[in-house]
């Protein structure tokens, strides 16, 4: 049984191990979402599948913690992985012999079979043989694999990436006689570019079978060059081993003895079963795996916004020269249409909320006129279809005219959506150049603009009105007739109280000061609504109309655009 204090550290480790990967987990998440906004830009696709793939490794990890660190040897067939496995394990652990591919199945080397029985299920449908040694020195924390040979058969090549795909640590053998071999490279870059530097072990075996000045002059130089070529791996260490010769008790025939002494497989030995043999290195390595995994998600969304990225940004600034054409000709359009902003329908919605607003004699009379012009309003649209505003405020009204809007936006559009469809194309996004999907959404906008001009408007007419019942105007009209009603009433009350009564003919101009004084505030009030009207509120509306009727397409590809370059 594990002591405290151990299972203390293991604890530690997994908190660590635990935030680390929620850490990178939220930080996959903002790249899902920042692509996700833009669906339609073709390199988003892989990009996205890109990123569930990992977040995929993220939960196999996560299951992964308690179960040992995976060392997979890897190579072509004849480069000695077996007989290197065997010098790591002091005895035959993989066969080894002259027919080709050697290895074809999985074989493990751990000290309980209860260690590979976590990645069986990960190795799903492969041939696994598994070798234990429970006394095994550095066999605590690993478990070692030679995976089938990268020249072997199709099934033994589907379980070689099932291999790289659970391995914490590749061993890259190559033989000094052939150490370039093509196939093997081009097979194992895309994995090994998932793993970090420092995961990935390049060894070349055989090394008593090549002379020294060609081993160092040439071979490893080249393999070198090699490795940072294809795999972009810049090895700090490449390990000259051979593994036949550190076999226990290991005899050459007469012609075919070691041409030198050169052999780091005891640096090799140590660097695997001590260096890496810790718990700390399992959290580390995984960690280290998964932080590689989003740092290649980042570059590849920057390669890619990279190669477009001029046209983005030209793109963008069409778009946006595009919507503000498109706002300018629909307000003008709108205008131009003063029928449809302008007159009793209008008038009479701007009235019926007045008078809820307004208070005071002005108010008595705001409240009567918006009555009457609310009932000639109704009479005079007896039999037209449609409403200007919902609610109980609802009137009779012709709403504005879609079909010319629509073809309004159709000629806008003919003439200026193909050099932005053109713009955009190059910047990554496909199918947009065909007409009909400019059509289409001329007529979305239509249909957007029939639907939700009652609720324009009415947000148009919402905003004049606050401004022309503003508490100041109000005071400032019914000032004058409530400081002269305040007048006749002190003047009544004071006569009455000295007994100077006053004249029937006072009461009588009083009464006509006061109705003028009334009348004369009634009507400023309608002089300042219809120049707000003629003035404000068909700019406003026409404002809010264009809005509703804006292009959609563009102002969504613009917003996938900045979301794209926004880092």
């Amino acid at each position: 049984m594990d002591s405290p204090a151990l299972w203390t550290d293991h604890d530690r480790l997994a908190l660590r191990s635990t935030g680390a990967l929620a850490g990178m987990t939220a930080e996959l998440a903002l790249l899902q979402s920042r692509l996700a906004s833009a669906s339609d830009w073709r390199p988003a696709k892989p990009l996205l599948a890109e990123i569930a793939w990992v977040q995929q490794q993220f939960e196999q990890m996560t299951a992964s913690w308690s179960s040992k660190l995976v060392v997979a040897l890897v190579g072509p067939s004849g480069a000695g992985k077996s007989t290197l496995l065997n010098a790591l394990a002091g005895r035959e652990v993989s066969r080894t012999g002259l027919t080709r591919p050697t290895t074809q199945s999985i074989i493990a080397y751990a000290a309980d079979a209860q260690d590979v029985d976590a990645l069986r299920s990960r190795w799903r449908a492969s041939e696994v043989q598994v070798q234990t040694e429970p006394t095994a020195h550095g066999l605590q924390h690993l478990v070692l694999v030679d995976a089938p040979d990268t020249n072997t058969t199709p099934a033994g090549l589907v379980a070689l990436g099932q291999v790289l795909d659970t391995a914490d640590v590749v061993i890259a053998v190559f033989s000094a006689q052939n150490p370039r071999l093509h196939d093997n490279i081009r097979f194992l870059a895309p994995y090994m570019r998932h793993l970090p530097a420092d995961a990935v072990v390049p060894v070349i075996n055989m090394v008593d079978r090549a002379p020294l000045d060609e081993l160092r002059e040439q071979v490893l130089p080249d393999l070198q060059e090699t490795l940072a070529a294809e795999w972009g791996l810049q090895a700090k260490r490449i390990y000259l081993v051979s593994a036949r010769a550190s076999l226990t008790e290991m005899a050459f025939a007469a012609d075919e003895q070691p041409l030198h002494s050169v052999n780091e497989f005891s640096a090799l030995r140590r660097f695997l079963f001590d260096a890496l043999n810790s718990a700390t290195q399992v959290v580390d390595r995984r960690l280290g795996r998964a932080r590689r995994l989003v740092d290649l998600v980042h570059e590849d969304l920057d390669s890619a916004l990279d190669q477009h990225r001029s046209a983005l940004e030209r793109a963008k600034e069409q778009l946006e020269r595009l919507a503000q054409t498109t706002s300018d000709a629909l307000r003008q359009e709108l205008e131009d249409r003063a029928g449809e902003l302008r007159g009793l329908d209008l008038h009479a919605a701007l009235y019926g909320q007045l008078s809820s607003r307004w208070w005071g004699p002005v108010g008595w009379l705001v409240a009567i006129w918006g009555a009457l012009v609310r009932g000639a309003a109704w009479m005079t649209n007896l039999g037209r279809r449609g409403r200007l505003l919902g609610g109980a405020d609802s009137l009779e009204a012709p709403l504005v005219d879609t079909a010319s809007i629509e073809a309004a936006l159709a000629r806008l559009y003919a003439m200026r959506w193909p050099p932005v469809a053109d713009a955009l194309s190059a910047a990554g996004w496909t199918g947009l150049r065909e007409q009909d999907r400019w059509q289409a959404e001329a007529q979305a906008a239509s249909e957007r603009l029939l639907t939700q001009a009652p609720v324009a408007l009415s947000t148009a007419i919402d905003v004049s009105v606050r401004r022309l019942a503003h508490p100041l105007l109000q005071i400032v009209l019914n000032g004058p007739v409530l400081a002269l009603l305040a007048w006749v009433g002190y003047q009544t009350v004071s006569g009455f109280a000295t007994a100077q009564y006053l004249s029937a003919t006072y009461f009588q101009n009083a009464g006509i000061a006061l109705l003028a004084v009334w009348l004369a505030a009634f009507v400023l009030l309608q002089v300042t609504v219809s120049l707000a009207v003629r003035l404000r509120l068909r700019r406003r509306a026409s404002h809010e109309l264009a809005k509703v009727a804006s292009w959609r397409l563009a102002d969504d590809l613009y917003a996938q655009i900045t979301a794209l370059l926004t880092e």
